[in-house]
């Protein structure tokens, strides 16, 4: 199989052609344009032909109505529609729309499902892709007892397909991989991005600025199944990490084949500015190794954005984007490993829009290795990497990304990223998003005009509004620290510990100096869930001491501490212990 190593990865040598360059007669006679046959089960072929003036074309197609052999009702597939086990369709090279279809063709059959055409069809000069699909949509089993018990897979081989076929003739030529090539080139020449011919487990991306307001045309094909995407592409606007077009069952309309083969083609004018493109593949369906019926143009699977007119293709101009650019960082915790929790706190002199940029592992509507921005006084989480935020960050499915700006207020913060026991920065266990080597969390300034003078580091021990601090308490730690309040105080107690079934088995309390009294102490009762595994708890109060000396104490067992946890961690696991703050510092 030969492959072109072009940047728009276009993918017509990688199909099977029987004719050379050009073959046809020139005494104007009919000759034969384009012959497929002899085809086994799952299979796609294709082969192309050019005609220089209108033309009448003889076709025969044999294939097969697999709805007219297994439906036992109207409603047997999805959305009622009529799925064909042997399909063929001519497709015009320069505009990508089918202009015949042997499903939707008036054709005779018999009993077992075989349907056939045998007519003329008139067709404008141009260049025509002829496919031949012989996959199967759905194939049930089971027995009738009230309802129809039903699976999708491949079809087995009971030598149907060996009658299918498509043999054209009439005037002009058959063409080879070369002629096609550059029928593809055609659709291309106004691309600004063209990612097509995609395999399984692809990221690709892509910058571009647009110097006026100019009408682009979107062409993406992909796989998508209810709110589930699987082959998908995005559009962002660099200035507000704003997606200004995605792809999802949504807006998109069946793209031929199997349901879940969809297409986007739409127009939309974007302003002056810098914009990104994005197409990722899960691990399975691409140009390569269908596993279930292809869409009408294979060749596209992926994305193609144009300029609506020619002329503004001069407008915009590629250039090599990076997810995070290196000026203006903040916050980076990346590389991150197996059993990792990190942490890293910095103070806002001014509000500021921060980009947030973190790639994790989540499935399911659940993250593993995720992160999240805590403001550091009042432990309150300001943002969280959520599932049904992210996107698909390339390679395996589970591979997430996140990519958006919020405003972040003066104060400080403390962000964070905790990873599980498996798939992570070069421990992976399935296969790796393509930067890899960014997972974890990135903290970015956001604008030409950002100043880094606006970020100061934050260290607690500095804090005047902490009081007295143990932190990161890990297995069988007996800890204490004193202090003293000149005055009568109201301070606000955040303590993190565990606790089963009203027992605590990590906790803290406050003594008196000298009586030794237990002023405060961190039970079951008065604590409660604190995110994470269930035996998880938070006390996050207030309370007034009179002034005098005080030692706070904390006292941790053998296991399900900071660094070394046996179940869910809490969302702030460097807060394991107790933090004194005074209020209204």
């Amino acid at each position: 199989m030969t492959r072109f190593n072009s940047p728009f990865r276009l993918l017509a040598a990688a199909l099977p052609f029987c004719g050379v360059l050009a073959i046809g007669r020139s005494d104007g006679q009919p000759s034969v344009l384009a012959q497929i046959g002899d085809l086994s089960p799952h299979e796609l072929r294709t082969e192309a032909f050019a005609i220089d003036r209108s033309a009448v074309l003889r076709i025969h197609a044999t294939g097969a109505d697999e709805g007219r052999r297994w439906r036992f009702r109207r409603d047997w597939f999805d959305s009622g529609r009529n799925y064909w086990r042997g399909n063929a369709w001519i497709l015009d090279a320069h505009t990508r729309e089918v202009v015949w279809e042997l499903r939707v063709a008036r054709t005779q059959g018999d009993d077992d499902g075989i349907r056939t055409f045998d007519g003329e069809v008139t067709l404008p000069p141009g260049e025509y892709i002829v496919h031949y699909a012989s996959y199967s949509a759905h194939r049930s089993e089971g027995d009738w007892n009230g309802r129809w018990e039903r699976e999708t897979r491949r079809y087995y081989d009971d030598g149907l397909s060996e009658e299918f076929g498509i043999e054209i003739n009439g005037e002009g030529r058959s063409l080879g991989e070369e002629a096609l090539r550059n029928a593809t080139n055609y659709f291309n020449q106004t691309a600004i991005v063209s990612f097509i011919g995609l395999e399984d487990e692809e990221s690709h991306r892509v910058g571009f600025r647009v110097s006026r307001p100019t009408e682009i045309e979107i062409y993406a094909i992909g796989e998508a199944i209810d709110e589930t995407t699987y082959d998908y592409g995005w559009l962002i606007n660099l200035a507000t990490r704003e997606k200004v077009w995605r792809f999802d069952y949504g807006n998109t309309d069946w793209a031929g084949g199997a349901e879940k083969n969809r297409m986007a083609s739409t127009t939309l004018t974007l302003e002056p500015g810098s914009y990104a493109a994005f197409f990722v593949t899960d691990g399975s369906h691409d140009l390569y190794d269908w596993n279930a019926a292809p869409p009408y143009d294979p060749e596209f699977w992926g994305l193609t954005i144009r300029a609506t007119d020619p002329a503004d293709r001069q407008y915009f101009a590629t250039f090599t984007y990076e997810s995070v650019p290196r000026e203006n960082v903040i916050v980076e915790l990346v590389g991150l490993r197996d059993d990792e929790t990190v942490a890293r706190s910095f103070t806002l002199t001014r509000p500021i829009e921060v980009n947030v940029f973190a790639i994790g592992e989540g499935q399911s509507g659940d993250m593993f290795d995720y992160g999240w921005i805590m403001d550091a006084r009042t432990r309150e989480i300001v943002w969280r990497m959520d599932y049904y935020d992210t996107d698909h960050a390339g390679g395996a499915a589970k591979n997430r990304v996140i990519d958006e700006v919020i405003r972040l207020d003066s104060g400080s913060y403390t962000a964070y990223f905790v990873t599980d026991g498996s798939h992570s920065y070069w421990e992976w266990n399935s296969s790796p998003p393509i930067e890899g080597e960014l997972w974890g969390i990135t903290l970015s300034g956001v604008g030409d005009g950002f100043d880094m003078s606006a970020v100061t580091a934050y260290e607690p021990a500095s804090d005047p509004a902490i009081v007295a601090q143990l932190v990161e308490i890990r297995d069988h730690e007996r800890r204490r620290t004193r202090f003293t309040l000149d005055q009568d105080t109201e301070v606000r107690i955040y303590a993190l510990g565990e606790g089963i079934g009203n027992d605590m088995y990590d906790f803290g309390w406050i003594e008196e100096v000298g009586s030794g009294r237990v002023v405060w102490e961190m039970t079951y009762r008065s604590t409660e869930r604190a995110g994470g595994a269930r035996k998880n708890r938070l006390f996050n109060g207030t309370m007034s001491l009179s002034s005098g000396d005080y030692i706070l104490r904390y006292e941790s067992d053998g296991s399900h501490s900071f660094g070394d946890w046996n179940a869910d961690p809490p969302p702030d696991p460097a807060g394991w212990g107790v933090t004194i703050y005074r209020v209204g510092s």
